[in-house]
């Protein structure tokens, strides 16, 4: 055999050398991702029940403090309506006064 076939062998041999271990490697990855699998799994199902049972359990808490915010923004509107009414009734009898003093004064200069 010449020399350039004991190279292109030998370069031949490492080559595939090279490809078993790289496939060892590789079956080496998959049996590890394999066994892993289903501990990530179970881990991601326990985290989602987790974030689901806090959701579950703020939920009543988050309802009180929308019915506290509504029921007080219902008695700022109430106390706010009350005092437009009490200005508008204010100004009404006002009003009122002061056209019962002008009609007394164009009575009075009428009587004159």
């Amino acid at each position: 055999m010449s020399e350039f076939g004991k190279i292109l062998n030998s370069a031949i041999d490492a080559a595939q050398e090279l490809a078993g271990d790289m496939k060892a490697a590789t079956d080496k990855m998959i049996d590890t991702a394999q066994e892993q699998a289903p501990s990530v799994v179970a881990s991601a199902r326990e985290k989602r029940q987790a974030l689901t049972d806090q959701a579950r359990e703020n939920i009543p808490g988050l309802i009180d403090e929308a019915k506290n915010a509504t029921e007080k923004a219902m008695d700022d509107a109430k106390a706010v309506s009350d005092k437009l009414l009490d200005t508008a009734k204010e100004v009404g009898d006002k009003a009122a006064e002061m056209a019962k003093e002008v009609s007394q004064r164009n009575a009075n200069k009428a009587g004159e």
